[in-house]
């Protein structure tokens, strides 16, 4: 069966969802996007038929056969239950076998695949992953903005709007952020606005603070902050192995900004270690995984 075995990888992220088909060979034959998904936050069942017809659009478009199996990554999907709920009701409106992992995992193996390594993942929110050379995944970090995130798209533009708060009563220095946020408000307007901001919402300035932080001590301080901490998930993960790696792969929106990327990576060197983008799309980490499965299952 694995010989012939179409799959299926799809990334079911917070604001996009991408699918990949592979054949039975690795290659992609089909692709195509979706709204996001998040298990905590979104409905499961209609972001399951918007994936089954945009399934079979390309079987029909491109004659394939039924997939074997469907690999899904999704946000917020960690624990047991709720894996098994997202392959329950995926099962039942597919009507193939489905296995359900994390978003972070999928990356991962389009990192990595199987073999040891360490991925740290910066968008909207962060977290890191590895697997030691005896094959055990370590996490850190990936707690939710509340408690955690740092160096996160989210947890920068918080950091940003607190100085500008404090510049604003006198409690610190002046900053160039207040320019960004206090033109037309005061900062109890603004406080109000953000009192219950959900991290997508703030993250979604993380390009304006990046732009006043190439001028501004007090902004650039606060992307260094996020800098030290994403630097530091990586030197955690690296002492669960035997031999830590000095080599690393990130991911996520941040590293797609070139002045946050340059930033990040002259602190890595002077660290002695050495970022490297990710290499494929976690769609197609997905769809790998699935391939890789079927043919252990069939060894």
């Amino acid at each position: 069966m694995a010989a012939e075995a179409h799959v299926v990888g799809v990334d079911a992220g917070g604001t996009k969802t991408e699918w990949r088909w592979l054949s039975p060979h690795g290659l992609t034959v089909a692709t195509g996007k979706l709204p996001g998904f998040n298990l905590q936050t979104g409905a499961l069942e209609p972001w399951a038929r918007a994936l089954k017809q945009a399934l079979d659009q390309a079987r029909q478009a491109h004659r394939l056969p039924e997939p074997a199996l469907v690999v899904v990554g999704a946000a917020g999907v960690y624990l047991p239950e709720e894996r098994r709920r997202v392959e329950a009701v995926l099962q039942q409106e597919l009507g193939v076998p489905v296995e359900a992992l994390s978003d972070v995992e999928i990356a991962y193996y389009a990192a990595h695949g199987a073999r040891p390594g360490i991925l740290l993942i910066a968008g909207t929110g962060s977290i890191g992953l590895a697997r030691d050379e005896a094959g055990t995944l370590h996490r850190v970090g990936g707690y939710g903005l509340f408690l955690d995130d740092e160096g996160s798209g989210a947890w920068i533009v918080l950091r940003a709007l607190q100085e500008t708060l404090r510049a604003a009563d006198g409690r610190g220095p002046e900053t160039r952020l207040m320019d960004l946020w206090l033109r037309n408000q005061t900062p109890r307007a603004l406080a109000l606005k953000y009192h219950r901001a959900s991290p997508g919402d703030l993250a979604r300035w993380f390009p304006r603070v990046m732009e006043v932080a190439r001028e501004d001590p007090v902004a650039r301080r606060v992307v260094d902050q996020g800098v030290e901490a994403l630097i530091g998930m990586v030197q955690a993960l690296r002492r669960r192995f035997r031999n830590p790696p000095d080599r690393f792969v990130v991911a996520g929106g941040l590293f797609q900004h070139a002045v946050f990327r340059a930033w990040f990576q002259e602190r890595a060197q002077q660290e002695g270690l050495r970022p490297e983008p990710l290499p494929h799309p976690p769609s197609w980490g997905a769809a790998r995984y699935g391939l890789d499965r079927l043919r252990r299952e069939n060894l």
